[in-house]
């Protein structure tokens, strides 16, 4: 079950330059389509940092570790959403990433669960947290590839170009974009999110596939958001 949740990886959310303050979502949680837990997101702006939240709580992961909560924690500068410092908790796996970022001499202090090793940083490197905020502001013509700093490995998220599709969002149908995410090497493996512009971009459903099975699926719930008036929108 080790595909299960990086929730960054999961949950693609968005913000505009000129984004809401505070915005809180919760997603239902779905493995191979039954109902195991929630996610909830909370992503608040300030002038300087943008600050990002997830916490997962799973009846299915505290049936096969004990305990079933994942939280993930994102700092980035608001400007121009470069990282300053991530992490990452799995309390079943007792698995742990944290990630302090040096821009000024280029590297970055990775603290994990094994070790620890101070890394060289590109001008261009992400976290999850940072590449899920900077995806969404990039939409609608995003790179097709990104550098991101992962599980304490440098790897490139590939994308392709996101389209715009129907798709019922609570209770209502909206006009979103459909964003894929393929993952290594193999076709069938892959991460589909859907992001309502309407509502500044942020995910409203997401697909986990592996070989070609949906493995975990996230519904919007609920979402607050405090301000959208200069949130990104389409007609």
């Amino acid at each position: 079950m080790r595909q299960a949740l990086s929730l960054c990886g999961l949950l693609l959310f968005g913000l505009s330059a000129a984004a809401a303050d505070t915005t809180q979502a919760t997603y239902d949680l779905y493995y191979q389509g039954t109902r195991t837990g929630t996610v909830t997101v909370t992503l608040t702006r300030e002038t300087a940092h943008t600050y990002y939240k997830a916490i997962a709580k799973s009846n299915w992961l505290a049936r096969l570790f004990g305990q079933g909560t994942i939280i993930e924690r994102g700092t980035m500068s608001s400007e121009d959403l470069q990282p300053q410092e991530y992490f990452y908790h799995d309390s079943g796996r007792e698995r742990h990433y944290r990630y302090v970022y040096d821009w000024s001499h280029g590297q970055v202090l990775i603290t994990t669960h094994e070790n620890e090793s101070v890394e060289p940083l590109g001008d261009t490197t992400l976290d999850p947290a940072a590449m899920a905020v900077r995806l969404l502001r990039d939409l609608p013509s995003p790179s097709p590839n990104y550098s991101v700093l992962s599980k304490g490995q440098l790897k490139v998220y590939r994308f392709e170009t996101p389209v715009l599709e129907p798709l019922e969002v609570l209770g209502q149908e909206r006009l979103v974009w459909k964003v894929v995410r393929i993952r290594g090497s193999a076709e069938d493996s892959r991460i589909i999110t859907w992001h309502d512009p309407k509502r500044g971009q942020w995910m409203v459903r997401t697909v986990r596939m592996e070989d070609g099975d949906e493995k975990i699926r996230l519904e919007l719930a609920s979402l607050d958001q405090s301000d959208t008036s200069d949130l990104h929108s389409v007609d």
